[in-house]
């Protein structure tokens, strides 16, 4: 009877799930509070702290409806041309954006505070 798996083979399994892990945490406990902006060209509007919102309300902005929910938000309706703003669903974990750009509208999740620490990225 062959062994399938080898002693080296077992480390190599070991260490790769150890990393994945030390990469996963973080992820984890990054999104435990989440503040959600809303942007009218480009001067924020409003600040939401999405963990206190209990029932879902809706926010008409330029010609655009929110809705506001419970850990969640995202555009309801737009009478933009194309209505791609809609199709990007509801925002729910930190780092996330929706924009309705003939409207001149955006919305952003923060993690925390809401104090962004530095560039989210940076091209040369």
């Amino acid at each position: 009877m062959k062994k399938y798996i080898k002693r080296g083979d077992l480390w190599i399994i070991i260490a790769v799930l150890l990393v994945s892990g030390f990469i996963y945490v973080p992820l984890l406990l990054r999104g435990s509070g989440k503040i959600a902006e809303i942007l009218v060209d480009g001067t924020v509007t409003d600040r939401i702290d999405l963990q206190q919102v209990t029932e879902e309300y809706i926010m008409k902005i330029q010609g655009s409806e929110i809705l506001v929910g419970p850990g969640r938000i995202g555009y309801l309706h737009s009478d933009c041309p194309n209505g791609d703003c809609v199709r990007f669903g509801m925002l729910s974990r930190a780092g996330s954006t929706a924009a309705c750009i003939p409207n001149h509208t955006m919305i952003r999740i923060l993690s925390g505070s809401g104090q962004q620490k530095g560039p989210d990225a940076v091209t040369y």
